[in-house]
């Protein structure tokens, strides 16, 4: 078990430096300026498909506002809400339990998280945060591209992208051919 902690622990890293490196440069659509995008983290996706009704966690989201005192945090988590962006995290460990009893034990687990996603007005970029564009990245984003249009229609283009620490020769020419972009950070 120790092995796995390391790994998940190696892979949040990543996913953090990722995720910060995305917004530092201002991507993707750098020559958007910043203030005119949101940036998330682990949105859930699937409710659709699966056919559950998309939780309101607007209770959930007020209770954590006042508890938090990061007042960017804050911000964020009110947009989150603004846009009824399902957080993972909250939807796991507040929701999939109480939801257990109405649709399975086991159709709440396979609700799916997007690691990031960008917010442009009425545009959403579908991100996928991996070491490279490997088979796996390139299959979770048009997945991922799928069940966001369902579950999250009111948004008029989503656009795919893969953010990477090292590209991959094989995989990338495919990925673009697909319309994924890819975003390779800068060491």
């Amino acid at each position: 078990m120790k092995k796995l902690r390391g790994v998940y622990g190696e892979k949040s890293k990543m996913h953090k430096e990722l995720f910060d490196w995305l917004k530092d440069e201002n991507l993707p659509e750098k020559e958007i300026p910043r203030d005119e995008k949101e940036w998330f983290k682990e949105i859930a996706v699937g409710f659709s498909r699966l056919e559950m009704e998309k939780p309101d966690l607007s209770e959930y989201y007020k209770r954590a506002e006042e508890r938090i005192k990061d007042e960017n945090l804050k911000r964020i988590m009110r947009k989150q809400k603004e846009l009824g962006l399902i957080d993972y995290d909250l939807f796991r460990g507040i929701v999939q339990r109480k939801w257990s009893d109405k649709y399975g034990f086991l159709v709440p687990s396979l609700i799916q998280s997007i690691d990031f996603i960008c917010i442009v007005g009425k545009r959403a970029w579908i991100l996928e945060g991996k070491k490279e564009p490997d088979h796996t990245a390139i299959g979770q984003v048009l997945v991922y591209k799928d069940l966001f249009e369902q579950d999250y229609p009111d948004f008029e283009e989503v656009k795919m992208g893969i953010v990477c620490n090292e590209l991959h020769p094989l995989n990338e020419p495919t990925a673009r051919k697909l319309g994924i972009s890819i975003f390779k950070k800068k060491e």
